[in-house]
């Protein structure tokens, strides 16, 4: 598999260096996750994030990688894997 860099910067943030074993032309969300109101904006951006990181055997990705890549609080990511869970988008 290839690795592929993407340079990541965050407002005053220094600029960092995200590395995948896969190739990333995007991230995908699903048409009901995107319209969902119920759901915030970090959510959705968290759901297509576990989507990227879906295999066979289900999301390889951890809360604190989902955490460093995403910029968001452990709170943040435990309580969007919840709700996420509760409304049926990820098992």
């Amino acid at each position: 598999m290839d690795t592929v860099q993407n340079d990541v910067c965050m407002g005053n943030k220094p600029m960092v260096q995200e590395k995948h074993t896969f190739k990333v032309k995007g991230a995908w969300t699903p048409v009901r996750v995107f319209f969902d109101e119920y759901l915030t904006d970090a959510e959705k951006r968290l759901v297509s994030r576990i989507y990227l990181h879906d295999s066979r055997n289900g999301c390889y990705a951890t809360n604190g990688y989902l955490e460093s890549i995403l910029r968001y609080s452990q709170k943040t990511i435990s309580t969007g894997i919840t709700k996420l869970e509760n409304r049926g988008f990820i098992l």
